[in-house]
């Protein structure tokens, strides 16, 4: 969740014993995730909860534990239900979750970011129904934002989702979720995004990325040779146009 997160939770410590959510009553406990293992520490300070309390850790779905309960943080509107899908785990993502025949949505993912380099397509938000079935889409949803990344399954898997306004007034800027309920109300404002960067934009950790994405042979399919679209941040001038590339991932949006 980008942007109130912390402001969310030390609302939460504020109102301790006095906030009630959804499905685990009143909050009377906050941890944060253990760095090296499951489960979490209590926090007993205002000072310890903002410095034990990282919510862009990558290894993890929880961002916080409440009364026990692994709880990952969503600012309401739009939001990432998943950053940074690259091809080369794309198989093996969707076999662990039992993807229907999974060559065949891959094979459409690579024509369709195709015809999107190429300028045929005019918008980088896909309707997910053109690759998955409702309920592989489901399954792939509910595995990313709730149990693991591309890699290892996270140590701390999330059990609810705890979407807050941006700004926070009272108690009703916040709502408690279980994924299904999340995934029925929310699944006509998901999307496929296609997203990109490149070799040589002026942005050297996007750069950077975007070099170590195209070093892998299975991403190939989403690495392009010629240019297509601007980077915001422009262009490195000590990158030659030569050596210019655009990197090509997706993401599961929310709008």
């Amino acid at each position: 969740m980008a942007g109130n997160e912390i402001s969310a939770i030390r609302y939460l410590w504020r109102n301790l014993n006095h906030i009630s959510l959804d499905h685990i009553g009143i909050v009377n406990q906050i941890g944060a995730p253990n760095s090296s293992a499951y489960g979490f520490d209590t926090i007993h300070s205002e000072e310890e909860l903002v410095e034990k309390i990282k919510t862009q850790s990558a290894n993890k779905k929880a961002d916080v534990y409440l009364n026990g309960e692994g709880i990952s943080l969503k600012q309401s509107g739009g939001s990432f239900s998943f950053n940074r899908i690259v091809r080369d785990k794309l198989l093996s993502l969707f076999q662990s979750v039992n993807i229907s025949d999974p060559n065949r949505i891959v094979q459409l993912l690579d024509e369709e970011i195709v015809q999107f380099h190429q300028g045929m397509i005019n918008t980088r938000n896909r309707d997910w129904r053109n690759f998955f079935s409702e309920q592989d889409f489901k399954n792939l949803t509910h595995y990313l934002m709730m149990i693991s990344g591309q890699g290892s399954p996270s140590l701390h898997p999330a059990n609810y989702i705890l979407e807050v306004n941006r700004i926070i007034s009272d108690d009703s800027d916040f709502k408690m979720w279980n994924f299904e309920d999340y995934f029925n109300e929310y699944k006509d404002r998901l999307s496929i995004s296609i997203r990109r960067q490149w070799i040589g934009q002026n942005s050297h950790s996007e750069s950077t990325r975007a070099v170590s994405i195209a070093r892998r042979a299975n991403n190939l399919p989403w690495v392009f040779d010629d240019v297509s679209g601007e980077p915001r941040t422009g262009w490195n001038s000590e990158v030659s146009e030569e050596e210019r590339k655009t990197v090509y991932f997706i993401m599961i949006e929310k709008k």
